[in-house]
């Protein structure tokens, strides 16, 4: 992000980390500036004052490198100096939208495919059973809370399996003191290269301005770095891109929507995983309501919500820069 605001603009961004992580730090278009708390509400205030008096005469475009981040900016957003401006919609609405529970909820309202989907509460412990067979899928609803727990062992996301690799995961996430619920979902199968990543810009209203599909062809695959796309090459969707677009114009005024789209060439029967698991194809289930079933699905999608691209500034979770490039 700090290389595009140079190329088109010339100007040399700063950049807050908990760390002094390559490639952050010591790079020649980067002012790399490392703050141990970097996390907490406190710190990001002082800092974004601390370069909006340092740059009196400018405007500071605030941008976040990571949820954490991107949700500090948007809850914080109305407490910065006249000078900072942090171009995000309301925490309140963020928080919704990058909780994946709630943001598969979403696309169920606007018709947006996504996998077989199972909402997992601690207290079910063992003793619960899926619509869709092996290979699951396990990540939690909530990522911030999820690294919050500082536990480096646990993984970025989960690709269990057996019934029992499953178990013994959702145990590890808990025993950690992660406190909200996991999303299980079937597996889509494919390398690398059937993901789709689609990056929308909105204006200020809230109407998609400008969409730019991206085909992966490699990803990272470190515990910490999976599903973090390494290499895309840029293609077009036409109907794809409209049919998102559909979705994001409907929502709220706020920035770009960050969407993974997986491509499978048919839709796998989905057989029951766990004790008493039921049969057949199953497009999506939450505790307490039917499966919707849909055996003619020839597309899937794996959904992520973002607001802004990941950066890469190393394997800690929390190590995600925090730019203010002075405009």
């Amino acid at each position: 992000m700090a290389r595009a605001f140079h190329e088109a603009y010339g100007v040399r961004s700063i950049a807050y980390g908990k760390y002094p992580s390559f490639p952050c730090h010591g790079s020649a278009i980067i002012d790399y500036r490392v703050c141990p708390d970097n996390e907490s509400a406190d710190a990001f205030r002082r800092n974004a004052k601390a370069v909006a008096e340092e740059f009196p005469d400018k405007t500071i475009l605030l941008l976040g490198c990571g949820d954490s981040y991107v949700q500090l900016a948007a809850h914080c957003k109305d407490q910065l100096p006249a000078n900072v401006v942090a171009p995000y919609i309301d925490g309140a609405l963020l928080d919704t939208l990058i909780n994946k529970e709630k943001f598969y909820q979403l696309c169920d309202r606007y018709g947006v495919d996504h996998p077989a989907t199972f909402i997992y509460d601690k207290s079910m412990g063992h003793d619960f059973s899926l619509p869709f067979g092996p290979p699951y899928i396990a990540k939690p609803a909530d990522s911030v809370a999820y690294w919050a727990t500082g536990v480096h062992a646990l993984a970025k996301v989960y690709i269990c399996q057996t019934w029992e690799e499953l178990l013994a995961a959702l145990d590890q996430v808990y025993a950690a003191g992660y406190p909200d619920h996991m999303v299980l979902q079937e597996f889509i199968p494919g390398d690398d290269t059937y993901m789709r990543v689609l990056t929308n810009y909105s204006d200020r209203n809230g109407q998609v301005k400008l969409m730019c599909l991206g085909h992966v062809l490699l990803e990272e695959h470190s515990p910490h770095g999976i599903g973090n796309h390494a290499v895309i090459l840029t293609e077009h969707d036409e109907e794809l891109s409209l049919k998102i677009k559909g979705m994001r114009d409907q929502l709220p005024p706020g920035p770009q929507q960050l969407l993974c789209h997986r491509l499978r060439p048919q839709h796998r029967q989905a057989g029951g995983g766990g004790p008493g698991g039921a049969q057949g194809p199953a497009l999506c289930h939450h505790p307490g309501q039917v499966p919707v079933a849909d055996g003619a699905q020839e597309r899937g999608l794996r959904l992520h919500p973002q607001a802004l691209p990941q950066g890469d500034e190393g394997a800690h979770p929390g190590g995600k820069g925090l730019p203010l490039p002075g405009v």
